[in-house]
This record gives structure tokens, sequence and C-alpha cells, in this order.
């Protein structure tokens, strides 16, 4: 075996077609060292020459970078030995224009093709017996491309020929035969002369360890050859190229290898410019770059040859000052450098070559001499990521050539990308507790719905930013800070909005949104008190600072935003949420009540074209008799106006209990600054029924109004000055009788007081709208006991003293006692009553009394009652539930009320007369139930 032999089977690396484009950093390569290219070998094209790469069975990977200058494209072709069966994976990537690529065997039959259209890469595998195969790649004009074969263990059986014949061309029939060998010949063996370990660092440029970049670690960096020192400044990875920069000229061939890839010293070639004596480059694909953060072993041997002279590389180019991001509007600058002068360069030139994806180029400007640094300014047109690329020519007389004087064309087509705030904003990640998000977490995805287990107080919150340059900050307030990650504090029976906002840099911002709904009941809820939300956001718009007692807001809407998403939170789960949108620019004032996309979560509401758009978010109580309006005003951002940069330290109140109970909020504005526009007004609004409160003034909007129980409509009358219309809400209940009718909703005799709310929304010609509220609370009927159906039953004296009355349920007779959240087995399901026993009890002196009250079904065995105790006005004074279980959580749920643990109630009352209501959930059986009261009077 002759030298060049052994150091072909011992060194092998990449075969014998060393052609790899590759781009550096300056920053990478020492800031008076341009990145340079290894210049091209001579390859064979369409002529029946074939570029010989031997046998490639223990090579991982072989690389070649080709030009195809022929405008009627080429052929050119590529031959390998394999002495052993062997995964080989052809991949052709890098296309500057379309080209097929083919893997032959020894008689030239196709084993495999890649023939994708356009430039998309080619990529397909095989297990190969031993043998020898040929590849062809085929291009119809001009085209630059990088072919790469990777060898890897077999799986499963092989395909082609055991042989070691020469493949056929398939065109001629000739036999091509291989290009001469052109290896160095070193007549020794190498000899070990350095052995290091190399933290692997990086930074956006490249992987390794850079002296100069300040990144990775080389240990030892210092080695001797033949009693010569040399000194480790470069030895790093830059786009598919690995770079070893050393003090002094190492000039005898040698072998580096990293990790087990071996790099031979006579196979590189010279980067121009860089400030060292020794310099070499060879192509690679991940040599380092795959191994970020962790370690690689180094060694290097050396031989006694001489190294011979290396060709010089073409011209190549990079990116340099690339900001981190941009905000969507704003210009941003960067620089293309080239590491040569003299190259032909112009700012006609760039202006054609450079291609600008998600923006427009603006400007170039030299700002070195000779043309070595030129910057850029670049206007994004929207959101997206922004890409810069330089594409020059393939040739050296195109007006887009970037070419040396002798003929060297630009080796590379640099790159960089600039991330807008549909990347700097996402999430990577988005937990909730250990809950699972409806859908599945995806970072474009804003809203989500979450159902917690029954009794869940606490859920931990933890996202983190996909962009390096991302905050997050979570809404509501931290309920506990000294515990790890954000907890949200959670109500049984209510919805919480939760807000993850991402800031980016330069203000650009995204927030997610999650509702968690918490199954159980909310006594709180219950009473004369109006019906809350928990929480309200606005996605689309700037935050709200959602606080439950505060029901009117104004906001503005992003930059470019046509539909907002409403997300409201009830503060009950058994309330329900009408969302009415109007749009200022109609001028018929048409409201919305549907969602204006139902392929999107929550609430759509599209916004006014030109001026305001006002949503109303109407909250019923569960028991359909209390009712409250949140107003939110969204305005659009004054033309030309940039996006409103928000408090990245904001955190709303979502998810408390403040103000619940309290008066009716005043008027909240939260982005007064941007209306450009004057809110309208009316002139006068009154109600015929009733007399509004306060007195009416245009800038007066929140009023309140009582009527007696027999009063079921009122009458809304407004008017407003010239050029102003208005709208009433809800809609006019008799269009036959003058003025806008509203039906109130329905008060229970001996019930709470009821709350109907009317909104009334004016309108003006400059689009702008304005909400006037009115809140008609409905006091309850007078009682009459027995109710209409029923009749009072006497309660007979017994030898003990007690009173007792037994008998059948009474189907006719309906119970006083109503609550909406009965079910029953009845027809209509839900039922608000009961059958029921009517009592009239007559006390001369104060009395404590125990009430009894029993119910059985001869099947069945008993059931629950409830025992009613009212004075004699009929109003409440004492409500027992006798569960038959006494099952507490059932009693909460249905009710609001707790399970007494016994079968009867004790009342202590003054002398006069009162009425015992009985009552048994109302059923289909009810006719075969029987009932016992008790009344006992205590000593």
């Amino acid at each position: 075996m002759s030298v060049l032999a052994r150091w072909r089977s011992g060194w092998s690396r990449v075969g014998w077609a060393v052609v790899v484009v590759c781009l550096g950093a300056a920053a990478l390569l020492g800031s008076t060292a341009p990145v340079v290219v290894a210049a091209e070998k001579d390859l064979a094209s369409g002529d029946g020459q074939v570029q010989d790469f031997g046998d490639i069975s223990d090579v991982p990977k072989t690389v070649v970078n080709r030009v195809i200058d022929d405008a009627d494209g080429s052929v050119e072709r590529y031959r390998f030995d394999l002495s052993s069966p062997q995964s080989v994976e052809v991949v052709l990537r890098l296309l500057t224009a379309n080209a097929d690529v083919f893997l032959e065997d020894a008689d030239g039959e196709v084993l495999g093709s890649g023939t994708e259209l356009g430039r998309s890469d080619e990529r397909f595998s095989l297990t190969l017996a031993a043998g020898t195969y040929g590849v062809r790649v085929e291009s119809s004009g001009s085209v630059r491309y990088r072919m790469k074969l990777k060898v890897t263990e077999p799986v499963g059986d092989p395909v082609g020929k055991s042989t070691t014949e020469s493949p056929v061309d398939s065109e001629t029939g000739d036999d091509p035969q291989p290009e001469a060998d052109t290896g160095t010949d070193t007549g020794t063996d190498p000899v070990e002369a350095w052995t290091a370990v190399l933290d692997v660092g990086a930074n956006e440029d490249g992987a390794g360890y850079s002296r100069w970049a300040q990144f990775g670690s080389l240990t030892p960096v210092l080695f001797e050859v033949d009693g010569s020192s040399y000194d480790v400044i470069l030895l790093a990875e830059i786009a598919g190229g690995l770079y070893l920069g050393l003090r002094r000229s190492l000039d005898t061939e040698f072998m580096l290898e990293i990790n087990g890839e071996q790099f031979v010293g006579s196979q590189s070639q010279v980067p121009n410019g860089l400030p060292l004596r020794g310099t070499y480059w060879w192509p690679t694909d991940g040599v380092l770059s795959g191994s970020v953060g962790s370690t690689a072993a180094v060694s290097l041997s050396a031989g006694t040859d001489s190294l011979g002279e290396r060709g010089a590389a073409p011209p190549g180019a990079w990116f340099s000052q690339i900001p981190g991001f941009h905000d969507g509007t704003s210009e941003f600058s960067l620089r293309v450098s080239f590491d040569e002068s003299d190259l032909g360069v112009t700012t006609a030139l760039l202006t054609d070559a450079l291609v600008v994806t998600g923006g427009s180029l603006v400007t170039v400007s030299e700002v070195s001499p000779v043309g070595r640094t030129w910057e850029l300014d670049v206007a994004p047109d929207g959101p997206g990521d922004v890409t810069v690329s330089l594409v020059a020519a393939s040739d050296c007389v195109s007006v887009t050539s970037v070419c040396s004087a002798d003929g060297r064309m630009l080796r590379n087509t640099p790159q960089a990308t600039v991330d807008g705030p549909a990347t700097t904003t996402r999430l990577a990640s988005l937990n909730v507790g250990s809950l699972t998000l409806s859908p599945a977490f995806d970072p474009e995805v804003t809203l989500y719905s979450i159902s917690a287990p029954s009794g869940t107080q606490q859920v931990t919150v933890k996202a983190d930013p996909a962009h390096p340059s991302g905050v997050v900050v979570v809404s509501p307030e931290d309920a506990k800070s000294g515990v790890a990650g954000h907890q949200i504090a959670l109500e049984e029976g209510a919805q919480t909005v939760v807000g993850v906002k991402v800031v980016a840099g330069g203000g650009a911002e995204r927030t997610y949104w999650v509702v968690i709904d918490v199954p159980g009941h909310n006594p709180d809820v219950l009473g004369v008190r109006p019906p809350t939300l928990n929480g309200l956001a606005v996605a689309g718009a700037d935050e709200l600072g959602f606080d439950p007692a505060v029901t009117r807001y104004e906001t503005s809407a992003d930059a470019g935003v046509d539909t907002v998403t409403i997300i409201p939170a009830r503060h009950d789960t058994g309330a329900t949420v009408q969302i009415v949108t109007v749009q200022g620019n109609d001028p018929t004032l048409a409201p919305s009540y549907d969602d204006s996309d139902l392929n999107q979560d929550g609430h759509q509401s599209a916004l006014a074209s030109d001026g305001d758009t006002l949503v109303l978010v109407i909250v019923t109580s569960a028991d359909e008799q209390r009712q409250q309006i949140y107003v939110v005003l969204i305005s659009q951002q004054a033309s030309g106006q940039q996006a409103t940069t928000k408090n990245a330290g904001y955190r709303s109140v979502i998810g408390n209990d403040k103000g619940l109970g309290s008066p009716r909020s005043v008027v909240v504005y939260n982005k007064a600054d941007t209306r450009q526009s004057t809110l309208p007004v009316l002139a006068s609004l009154a109600l015929t029924e009733a007399t509004i409160s306060p007195a009416f003034a245009a800038g007066t909007t929140e009023y309140t109004a009582e009527v007696d129980g027999d009063v079921g409509v009122v009458t809304v009358s407004a008017s407003t000055p010239t050029g102003v219309t208005y709208l009433i809400t809800p809609t006019d209940a008799d269009t036959e009788t003058e003025g806008h009718q509203v039906a109130l909703a329905e008060s229970q005799p001996g019930g709470e007081p009821t709350e109907t709310a009317i909104a009334i929304v004016a309108r003006n010609a400059e689009n702008a709208v304005e909400t006037y509220t009115i809140t008609v609370t409905r006091a309850p009927p007078p009682i009459t006991i027995p109710p209409e159906g029923c009749e009072l039953q006497q309660l007979e004296e017994q030898d003990d003293g007690t009173l007792t009355h037994s008998g059948q349920w009474p189907l006719s007779c309906q119970s006083i006692l109503r609550f909406p959240q009965w079910r029953s087995d009845h027809p209509a399901g839900r039922t608000r009553t009961g059958n029921a026993h009517f009592y009239e009890l007559t006390l001369t002196q104060q009395t404590d009394v125990r009430i009894t009250v029993e119910s059985h079904h001869p099947r069945k065995g008993p059931s629950s009652t409830h025992t009613v105790v009212r004075d004699a006005d009929g109003a409440l004074l004492k409500h027992h539930f006798n569960h038959v279980n006494f099952n507490n959580e059932e009693c909460l749920c249905v009710f609001a009320i707790k399970c007494a643990p016994r079968a009867y109630v004790d009342v202590s009352l003054e002398a006069g007369t009162y009425y015992i209501e009985v009552v048994q959930h109302y059923s289909a059986d009810g006719r075969r139930r029987t009932s016992t009261t008790e009344v006992e009077f205590k000593s």
C-alpha cells in the first residue's frame, strides 16, 4: 500500500470532493478577519468524467458544493465504493434552482431518486450492498447546490449488486474513469501531537471556541510539533465550515480529529484575510453546531512532509449588527459586509440583489471604503418576521454578480432574520397546575378554558416566553408571593379569568387568556345584590383593569385589529351573559347579538370600520330576577398612531370580591387620551311610570328607578341634540303602543325585588357612541295566603297539647316558596314551586314553637320537605329544609341554605297571627305521598 493510500484509508474525511460554501462573522474570526472560503476544486460535469469519492464505508459524511454555470443545464456524476453493506442517505439542498438527483448501481440502473420541483430539498435513503455506485445530478439550467452522502449502519436487506465494476454512463455507454488522485504523499505515518477537551460554546454566528469572540473553552490551547509551539486561537464551525486558526503556521501534513471525525490538512483551504499565520478551513455539517453545551474530544496528529500549496477561497459575505427584534412598524438597520475589496459592489447592485421577505428595503448606504461594508434600512410590513437575503448571480457577468477581479464568485448566500411581534410575543409553554387546557396549548391560540375539580381553591400558573426578549406578566395578582410560581385564588361556583401577557422588546405584547370554571354552589351571589362578573377581558384591545364593582370602561383597539374577543367570567356559574355589539358607523344603530365568528372561541365582536364600537355585557342572575350591564366602549387608534405601549408591570384585580354589594360605580375611562372624537349626549331621558334618580343631566350616564309590584312595563322616552341618534335595548315589548316599552322581570309574591337593566345608546355624526343605563327595581307584589288553588288546612289539637294535620299533598296547591334550581321528574323538568299545605297559627303570647313535617311515599319511603314560617303579611320569617339524607352539599347547591341535622325547626314567636307553609318537591307522583305536620309548643 502506498503512502498516499495510507493517508486515504487512515485519514478519510469527506472523500475527494472538498467543495463547500461557508459563511461566518467577523466577530468570530477576529475584528480584522472577514470570513473567507476555500476555492472550489475543479469537478467534472457533463463530459462523461466522474468524481471518485473512493470507499466511503467508514466516512460518516461526504459533502460537495457545486455550481453548474451552463444556462442550458448539465449532468454531473460522482462515484463511491462500499466495502460492506451500509445505509446511505443522499441529500441535495441549498438549491438556487430546480435540480434532480439519482442513485445508480454499477449497471446504471436507478435505485433511488429525488425529483421535487423548484428549490425544494431532495432527500432519500437506501441500504446498499457492498459494491460500486454512481450519483447523478441533473439540471435544466444553471444552479448552485450542495450534495451530501451520509453513511450509517445498515437497516434491513440491502439493494444493489455486490460488485466493484465501474458505473457505465447511461447516455454515452462509456466506462468513465476516475480522476487522478490529488492527495498528498506524506512519506510517514502521523504522530499525535496534541489532545484537548473542547467545551462547545456558541454565539449567533458559530459554535466551538473563539478567543476573539469569547465563547467556548479549549484545554489546553498549546501544542508542539518538531520543537515548535503552536497556539490555538480559533476552532469553530461557522455556517457549514470548520475553522482552525493558529498563531503560527503548521506547514507539515496533519490530521485534526474531533469526536472521531477527521480533517486532513492538505484538504483544507485558506480563508482570506484571517489575521493569523496558520489558517485552515474544511467543509462540515454539524460537527460542532450540534454539540453546543457539551464537550468534544480533540486531537491533532502531524506528519513530516510539506503541507503544500492550498487554493485561495472565493469571496464571502455576512450580515452584522442584526437587531434582535422589530416592533412591526418602525424601520430598523443592519449591515452587510464582504471579506474582500473591489468586488464591484454598488448601491444599485445591492438594491437588485437583496431580497426582503416580510418588509421592504428603504435605503442602502456605503459605510466603509471600497465597498466592503454597507448599511441597510428596512421597513417591516407587519408583525411577522423579516428576512433579508443577498442573492448574487451565479456568474460574473450579470448585474447582480459579486466577483473578484480574477473571476472568483461570491461563495455564499447570506441571510439574516429579524423577529417580529408575531414571534417575540409567543409563549413556549403554558401550564395551570395539573389541569388540562382546552384546547391543548398552541403558541398561536390565545384563549383557553379549564374545568377545575369542585372545591379547587388555588392553582399555580407557569408560563415561559419563546423569545429571549419576552417577559411574562400574569394577572390577577399572586395570591401567595412566597410560593414558587404564580398562585391564582379561585372561588367555588364561579369563573376566573387569568391573563398571561408576554411583553417583548420594543413594547410589543400578546395576552393569552384562560377562563377557569370551578363547579359548585356560590350562595354569596344570591339575594338582593346585582349579579356581577368575576372577570372581563377584551382580547385585541388595551387592558380594562377589571373590577367587579366597576361597570363602565373605555379602551382602544390594537393597531390593525378589526375584531375583538369578549371574555366574560361569571361570579355565579348559574347566571347568564348576553353580549350586544353596536357599531358607531352604522346610522341605524342596529344591535348585533350574535357571535361574528363561531369558529373562534369566545364571543367575537366586529369593530366599526370608522368610529367607536360599543359592547354591552348584560348579566342576568340564575333566578332571572336581577340584571346588571357592563359597558365597554372601544375606540380605534388614531391614524398614524403607534401601538400603545402598555405597562408590563400591570396586574388587574380579577377574581376578588372587592365591591360586591356596594353602590354602583362611577364611570371609569382607562384610555381617554386616545379618543379623537367627542362623545354624544342625550338632551333628556325619562320613564313614564317612575322618576329616575338622580335627576337627568347630560353628563350623568347611570340612573335607577323604583316601581310597585303591579307595574310590569315601563315606557322609556329620550331626546337628543341635532345630529345625535339613539337606540334603546331591550327591544320594544309593545310596538303598537306609543313609546318604547320595556317589560320588567316578574316579581314573585313574598320574594325579593327584581332588577331590569335598560341601555340607551347615543351616536353622533363622528361615529362616536355613548351609553346611558337605567336599572329599574320592581317591588314584589303582596302575598295572598292561601294563594289561588290552595285552602287553609286545620291543625287539630291532640291530647298532649300539640297541633297536627295529616293528609295527601294537594296537586292543585303550589307553594309560594320558589327556587329556580329545583329539578324533578315532572315533565317540565325544571320547576320553581312544590305541592304545599298552608296553616294559620294564632298566639296570644310569646311562644317557642317546634314544627315537624314528615312526608312519605308508600313504596319509596320518606322524602324531603321545606317548612316556612311567615308573618301576617306573608313575609318570610324562617325557612327550614329537611333533607331526607341531611345532604348539606345538595342543600347549599340547590337552595343556598344549610341542611339542619334534624327533622324539625324551632322558632320563637311573639303574640300574633302567623302562617305555616309546608312544601314537598314537585313531582309526578305527588298524589301518592302523604304528609304529617306537627306543631309543638315549648315551655
